[in-house]
């Protein structure tokens, strides 16, 4: 529904290297510069609890949130 997920590819690890990724599975919620704003190791229920209230937050605080 309007939500698009990129999935990179990287045999080399130079991006996971680049990155600080240890391990599998790695969320990296990065904002519209490509900065990354958090990161979290393992698995994750994005709809709900801790999760969802991180990504609310990080939505709140992007440029013309209050529009």
């Amino acid at each position: 529904s309007g939500l698009a997920l990129h999935v990179l590819l990287d045999p080399d690890q130079r991006a996971a290297d680049d990155w600080g990724a240890k391990g599998l599975p790695m969320s990296f919620l990065v904002d519209a510069r490509g900065g990354v704003r958090y990161w979290v190791f393992g698995e994750r229920d994005w709809s709900d609890g801790e999760s969802l209230r991180t990504v609310e937050g990080l939505v709140a605080e992007a440029p013309g949130a209050g529009r």
